[in-house]
């Protein structure tokens, strides 16, 4: 599921309902809820991600 249908399905999941929208957008309901499940693991990824690259920044070579 791409981000743009992500984000509607978001914003008029309560006016369409999840189902109707995945339908029209030829994408799984699945998707959708997989990616709301996982949405803490992807942040928590992410935080730790940028502590490491601050940590490491001043170690990595610069590039000209």
């Amino acid at each position: 599921m791409d981000a743009l249908t992500r984000d509607f399905v978001s914003a008029h999941r309560a006016d369409f309902g999840v189902q109707r929208i995945c339908r029209a957008r030829g994408t799984s309901r699945a998707g959708h809820h997989r990616y709301l499940a996982t949405r803490q693991a992807r942040v928590e990824r992410s935080a730790e991600e940028e502590r490491t690259a601050i940590a490491a920044g001043p170690h990595l070579p610069r590039r000209t």
